[in-house]
């Protein structure tokens, strides 16, 4: 059972086509009525006990599947199917709990949470979802079933039959061929589906992980914050606030307000005697030599270089890198705007305090609008594309309006390309602080407007062209943050981490709130969003999705009598 549970692979797609659907409900379809042929024992369903083999058939595994005929369940709330049917649902004033189930027919309740299984194929939610145990429960109880328009006859017929709540009703009370018998199955050779005679649909990599219900007897916990979580668990033998600070991807991003360190005393002189650029202090007169930067290249011609044929012009390009990268990293602003008289080709990633970037990075690093300006425009080649996107991504990250409104006015993309990621490379660290150059952040910038929850800048993002359909992989959560969607569609993460007016504007912008996503990016998989999270994430997207749709007069959904 190494392809992984069949509900973690729906979250991927959003939703099965009736084809795959079918196949999967049929194969769930017999296993079932061989269960009940051949089995002197009561068993419940749940979606984590359905998986796929490696080769993309369903099988059914649970350590909690089976319970003898006539044995209570209460004491156990692990084995109830997470929808139940109606029939185990008691209503006492207020409240709704579980019934033991006593002469219930189990295999009518199997029939129920066949549909339910169906419905969530086809749709992408369970029907009767809410978002606590209580309203799933009334659901199930009172509410109508709801079916998309575009959904074919045969599949709303089944759907009705297989969710009627009177049990002496539903569909299948004589026996599985009934359900064979139905419309929606009738081009499925049942003979040659039971000798895994059909390739599935699809063939599924291998796959671990966790699973979670949820529904009326599994309710959500929410997670510990990863501050939380990261105390917790290095409790009682280090100090965690030490760790924290080294063990997350994203540092705590410097606002806007942050205060300006750079030291305007020293200025950069080039010595014509000496060959060589030194800082100068315009209070003391002393002097400093440029070091040679911790990023230099071999590969490029120094003014020491006696080999070449060629004379250099002075300053070399080398000199003039690393008289910036001392100057950035002792936030000398004067000597920085000294250098840029000299001509400069500003692409070049230099390290700053242990961080590869290049010039324009590091100013929006440090809120230096003056510097963001300066480089924008003289700088002697046309700044690279890709890293003009990062240095946007760092701006809104800090939350930098006066900045973010600078890079777009200047041209700066809101969009990375697919071929600006460098590949299937893992990150090497190279030494002196350095992780390889490969390892830059490619995470749009309006997921990181949305990360931080500022509608304004994810406005003024999406006026200068940023893609509302935007994927993001490997987010890191910021010290007071849970992301459960580290990989997703940038409407997907506003929906989690509101506020309401994101997602709000995000889907009145056209997002596509049924777009699939992809599996692999780089070199890992994407994980799974536990069940209960995705289906409040999805559940709020289509409500926002019904309602813009409402104010257009477009349909959605058909309401089927239950009766």
């Amino acid at each position: 059972m190494n392809g992984g549970h069949v509900f973690h692979h729906l979250q991927k797609v959003g939703r099965f086509d009736e084809a795959s659907a079918r196949f999967y409900a049929a194969e769930l379809l017999c296993a079932f009525e061989y269960l009940h042929d051949s089995l002197d024992v009561a068993f419940w369903f749940k979606s984590g006990n359905i998986l796929f083999d490696s080769q993309g058939h369903i099988t059914v595994c649970s350590f909690n599947l089976y319970t003898r005929q006539g044995e209570s369940e209460d004491s156990d709330p692990k084995k109830w199917p997470e929808y139940p049917p109606p029939e185990l649902l008691v209503e006492d004033e207020d409240t709704i709990r579980v019934i033991e189930q006593g002469k219930i027919s189990y295999e009518a309740v199997n029939w129920w949470t066949l549909g339910i299984f169906l419905f969530e194929m086809l749709t992408g939610l369970p029907p009767f979802y809410g978002e606590d145990p209580e309203t799933i429960s009334r659901n199930i109880l009172k509410q109508e079933i709801q079916l998309p328009t575009s959904m074919t006859p045969s599949a709303k017929d089944i759907l009705k039959q297989l969710l009627e709540p009177r049990p002496e009703r539903r569909l299948a009370v004589h026996g599985a061929a009934e359900i064979k018998a139905h419309a929606f199955f009738a081009e499925v050779e049942w003979q040659r589906l039971l000798q895994r005679g059909f390739t599935p649909p699809f063939q599924p990599e291998r796959t671990a992980g966790a699973y979670k219900h949820y529904g009326v007897t599994y309710p959500w916990k929410p997670p510990p914050s990863y501050e939380e979580s990261f105390r917790e668990r290095f409790a009682g033998w280090i100090d965690p606030d030490s760790l924290l600070i080294i063990s997350r991807r994203n540092i705590t991003p410097e606002r806007a307000d942050a205060t300006d360190k750079s030291n305007n005393d020293w200025k950069l002189v080039w010595l014509d005697a000496a060959q060589e650029f030194r800082f100068v202090n315009r209070v003391t007169n002393e002097e400093a030599r440029v070091p040679i930067r911790k990023s230099y290249n071999p590969e490029t011609a120094s003014v020491h270089d006696l080999s070449s044929p060629h004379i250099p012009s002075l300053p070399t390009e080398t000199q003039k890198l690393d008289a910036l990268e001392a100057a950035m990293n002792n936030e000398y602003d004067l000597a920085i705007f000294n250098l840029l008289d000299h001509g400069l080709n500003l692409n070049t990633p230099l390290s700053i305090k242990g961080l590869l970037r290049t010039p324009l990075q590091y100013a929006v690093m440090r809120n230096k609008s003056d510097l963001v300006l300066a480089f924008l425009s003289r700088n002697t080649q046309p700044l690279d594309r890709a890293a003009t996107t990062q240095a946007l991504a760092l701006a809104v990250e800090q939350q930098n309006v006066p900045i973010t409104t600078i890079l777009l006015t200047n041209g700066a993309a809101c969009n990375f390309r697919d071929s600006d990621p460098p590949g299937d490379k893992k990150p090497h660290f190279q030494g002196e602080g350095q992780f390889s150059d490969d390892w830059l952040d490619f995470t749009p910038p309006l997921v990181r407007a949305v990360q931080y929850g500022n509608v304004e800048i994810a406005r003024l993002l999406a006026a200068h062209g940023a893609d509302v359909n935007a994927e993001y992989h490997d987010l890191s959560p910021d010290r007071d943050q849970t992301i459960h969607f580290t990989c997703g569609r940038v409407v997907q993460l506003a929906m989690e981490l509101g506020p309401p007016e994101m997602a709000r504007f995000l889907v009145e912008s056209r997002a596509d709130v049924h777009a699939a996503q992809k599996t692999v990016y780089r070199y890992e998989k994407c994980g799974f969003v536990e069940r209960a999270v995705y289906q409040r994430v999805v559940a709020g997207l289509r409500a926002l999705e019904r309602g813009a749709r409402s104010r257009s007069g477009s349909p959605g959904n058909v309401m089927l009598d239950r009766g």
